[in-house]
């Protein structure tokens, strides 16, 4: 059956917050009640860079040569299905993905938003490049600036009301109805800062988090976060399950509005994160270069005309998998270059499958999966919590780090599956051109807290 597609992903949703049970989400619940929920999917990697070559082209971040540009050799999911006839486009504005780094390609149109320069922004990128960030007139005028943008309503990035006018103003003016549509929304609103309306928080035991309250949590997360205190950590969990409640909300005016054009029942739409948030598990906070369930477990919802109801799939998927997955269920050949799986194999409830073997990270960190263990490679030292060990071995159901010598015959088998997909990596290797940042992209990525 012909049919539109719909791909959204939500900046930094972790898989618990979006579970049903939480009931933060039930315009996803609703979707998948109508589709599919992957229970067990996992990025790729552990922010936004490291995951969305997975996710829009069906290959690992360290092939190609990386993904700091992606190269034209990628088997990119909009040029596959641009080549099918599909009207391709995409709205988003991560600083990350922008079209200098050719994320753009296959997308007959591409909105990235990148000028959003205003003298405000302009102003903070001055002082985060003159003055030292560990001092404090560095903070004052960065909360300062965090003020003026709450206060004002404005943000670093296209908020999801403005983002759905814009995808909405796409299909009625510029779409060629004549020819089926890809259309992909990145949603900016649960990443880091955490300023949701009033409305949608809950404060913990009834506190008032007023505006000063909430620049003090997202400094001290961004800045200093070993001062956060245990009542912090619950403000700031408020907070960001605000963003999620109010991302809920425009997803589902979104889908209505699809609805409302009479598309909805014409268009598969799959809905995933790129990657989670740590709030303190581990020591950490954000979306820092390691690997825990927190930070790579996302939600994965498909619903559509080809695409069982009410159906939960419990075997392991990764992000990786979605260009196969969806050429898949649109009736098309998969790109020879893909290295993800095709799923719907699991939507045959009857069909054995052998428990997979999940590949996640990059040239920084590197990690082997299965349901019950995680094998780390720190490839790059600098980032170890123990300078001496290069290899750790988790064991995921308890969440606990294990010794190696304990499980000789689990490291070797994961070490193996690190090897073959090293070996994949050098195969497709390439040199890529040197890509650097203007100053409102870099003062953007600043506000987001890459920097």
């Amino acid at each position: 059956m012909s049919q539109n597609v719909v791909l959204v992903t939500i900046d930094s949703l972790r898989a618990d917050c979006a579970s049903p049970d939480t009931e933060l989400m039930p315009n996803l619940a609703a979707l998948a009640d109508h589709g599919v929920s992957y229970e067990q999917a996992f990025s790729n990697g552990y922010s936004t860079p490291v995951a969305f070559p997975a996710i829009l082209t069906g290959t690992h971040p360290a092939q190609y040569g990386g993904y700091e540009y992606m190269s034209d050799r990628r088997p990119f999911l909009a040029r596959h299905l641009h080549e099918h006839g599909y009207h391709t486009t995409a709205f988003h504005s991560n600083p990350h993905l922008r079209t200098g780094r050719n994320y753009d390609t296959g997308f007959d149109d591409y909105a990235d938003f990148e000028n959003t320069t205003d003298t405000g922004s302009s102003l903070r990128y001055l002082v985060t490049r003159n003055l030292d960030s560990d001092s404090r007139l560095y903070s004052l005028l960065r909360r300062a600036y965090q003020l003026f943008r709450s206060s004002s309503g404005s943000a670093d990035y296209l908020q999801a009301p403005a983002m759905n006018s814009r995808a909405f103003r796409w299909l009625d003016e510029t779409w060629d109805d004549s020819r089926l549509f890809f259309l992909w929304n990145h949603y900016m609103d649960v990443h880091y800062p955490f300023y949701p309306p009033e409305e949608y928080v809950d404060a913990p035991r009834g506190r008032n988090l007023s505006t000063r309250r909430r620049l003090t949590l997202n400094g001290r997360m961004h800045e200093d976060p070993s001062a956060l205190t245990e009542r912090d950590k619950q403000d700031l969990r408020a907070l960001y399950e605000g963003e999620i409640r109010y991302m809920d909300d425009y997803l589902g005016r979104f889908l209505t509005g699809l609805e409302n054009r009479g598309l909805l029942d014409d268009t598969l739409v799959v809905v995933t994160s790129d990657h989670g948030e740590l709030f303190g598990e581990y020591g950490q906070y954000g979306h820092p270069p390691v690997l825990h369930d927190e930070l790579l477990h996302v939600p994965l919802v498909m619903a559509g005309p080809e695409v069982p109801r009410g159906m939960s799939v419990d075997q392991q998927t990764a992000l990786v998998d979605l260009a196969p997955t969806i050429s898949s269920i649109l009736g098309l050949d998969p790109h020879s270059a893909w290295v993800g799986q095709d799923t719907t194999v699991f939507f045959d409830s009857d069909e054995a499958t052998e428990p997979r073997q999940l590949i996640l990270g990059d040239q920084t960190v590197l990690g082997c999966q299965t349901p019950t263990w995680r094998l780390v490679q720190w490839v790059d030292a600098t980032n170890r919590f123990d300078k001496s060990d290069e290899w750790e071995l988790w064991n995921r159901e308890t969440s606990d780090q294990v010794a190696l010598a304990d499980s000789p015959g689990i490291v070797e088998q994961l070490q193996e599956s690190l090897s073959g997909y090293r070996e994949l990596v050098r195969e497709t290797d390439e040199r890529l051109p040197d890509v650097e940042a203007d100053n409102d992209v870099e003062d953007r990525l600043n506000a987001l807290g890459y920097r």
